[in-house]
């Protein structure tokens, strides 16, 4: 049979969700998980703690309801990515985070704009996602960076090319420089 995986999102009503995938609305930012202690042995938070305003609950509900000998996987965008520090240089505005809603471009460089950050409140380097997971008593089995996968998704019009991938590849190779950051965290005793 098929193995039913639960999820949460603030719009899991507007979402038509597999048969395999039991999706609950859950306002993380005004909610706990509606689960009790210790339920998860795994977790996936992928793309969605910069989105959160109130990361400390977040973690605290992670923390709550993953088993003891669990684990969890968060992957966030990097601030402190080569190509942000590249383009503050410039003086522009650091790909992930917009400073408008109705206006994401607005900082930005026009001819090579990564789409798709909208509603980021939080923003992390790699120390400072490293302190935070620290603070919240979680064991770091491993944090590093990512590259960005494949740059045509988010650059448009692709004007760099191939290059920028390899160049992307590299970076990621140092985990504060890394486009992405991706952890495995597991609990400590509190």
């Amino acid at each position: 049979g098929i193995n039913i995986v639960d999820g949460m999102d603030i719009q899991a009503d507007k979402v038509q969700a597999p048969s395999w995938l039991r999706l609950q609305k859950v306002d993380i930012d005004k909610e706990n998980l509606p689960y009790p202690d210790n339920s998860f042995d795994s977790i996936y938070c992928g793309e969605v703690i910069e989105h959160v305003y109130d990361t400390d609950h977040l973690l605290n509900e992670i923390y709550r309801v993953l088993t003891p000998d669990g684990f969890c996987v968060i992957t966030t965008p990097s601030l402190s990515s080569w190509i942000n520090r590249l383009v503050l240089l410039l003086g522009f505005q650091p790909y992930q985070m917009p400073v408008s809603v109705e206006n994401e471009r607005a900082g930005h460089i026009k001819w090579a704009y990564m789409h798709g950050h909208r509603g980021h409140f939080r923003c992390f380097t790699h120390r400072g996602m490293k302190e935070l997971l620290q603070i919240h008593k979680f064991k770091i089995e491993k944090l590093e960076g990512w590259d960005v996968g494949d740059l045509s998704l988010y650059v448009h019009p692709r004007v760099l090319g191939k290059s920028v991938e390899l160049v992307d590849k590299f970076f990621a190779l140092f985990p504060s420089l890394g486009y992405r950051l991706g952890v495995v965290i597991s609990k400590e005793a509190r």
